[in-house]
């Protein structure tokens, strides 16, 4: 009955919904697997355009303020994700924003997730194993991602990097491991968290064959074998991947 009484006082309402369900059955899944996204559309200024990254941001410090149980954060990462590429898909549905404006949109809110996925994962890991002294890691973004015109279905193409100048050192944790173990076990971590089906859905799939050798290698790249590998044994479509970095 208040869905009936809210479309009824706002016909405005009313008529996007029914643009979603007849021109866009994904979105209308996602209204009906997840209720709460419909709650974006009130915004009295949800179609003047998208929200800055730092405004995403601050939203999401929002959702997740208090909450320090690591499966919770996560979760709501996913629901607030869920919806917000939901609300990005409808602004471009309605043609209040343009095809490159929800490209870079979905690609700050990949960018934003990936960071706070990268600090639970680094977070669960060290809490075992320790860190890898000296050492420095990125993520090496690529594909869509890359070249910021993700959209709302895209994967994650990514290469993890990491930097330990030499040698095989150990991490200092009560669980030591080699850092040669150490970034892959990282890596897999990203990926449970970032690609594990839950009732809010998959946040994003991540693909990391791009990484030298693809999947004959490990999880992770030294940063010398990834230096390395374009100039020894790259084939030309490798090297063309990496102008999307």
């Amino acid at each position: 009955m208040q869905l009936f009484s809210l479309l009824q006082a706002n016909p405005q309402l009313l008529r996007l919904l029914a643009t979603i369900l007849a021109a866009a059955p994904s979105l209308a899944d996602t209204i009906i697997e997840n209720p709460l996204v419909f709650d974006g559309l009130l915004d009295p200024g949800f179609l003047t355009g998208v929200p800055s990254a730092d405004e995403q941001k601050a939203k999401l410090d929002a959702f997740l303020s208090g909450v320090d149980a690591y499966e919770e954060r996560l979760d709501r990462l996913r629901i607030f994700a869920t919806e917000q590429r939901f609300l990005i898909s409808v602004r471009l549905l309605t043609g209040s924003i343009q095809p490159h404006q929800a490209g870079l949109a979905f690609t700050e809110l990949a960018d934003l997730s990936i960071d706070i996925v990268l600090q639970a994962a680094r977070a669960s890991v060290e809490a075992k194993h320790g860190k890898v002294p000296g050492a420095q890691m990125t993520l090496l973004a690529l594909g869509r991602l890359g070249s910021r015109e993700m959209t709302a279905s895209s994967d994650l193409d990514l290469i993890m990097i990491y930097d330990i100048g030499g040698g095989d050192p150990m991490s200092d944790g009560d669980r030591p491991l080699p850092a040669s173990q150490y970034y892959p076990r990282l890596t897999q971590r990203l990926i449970t968290v970032l690609s594990a089906p839950i009732a809010q859905g998959i946040l994003y799939e991540l693909d990391f064959r791009l990484r030298p050798p693809g999947n004959k290698g490990p999880l992770a790249t030294t940063f010398q074998a990834f230096v390395k590998y374009p100039s020894d044994d790259a084939q030309t479509w490798e090297h063309m991947v990496l102008c999307c970095a």
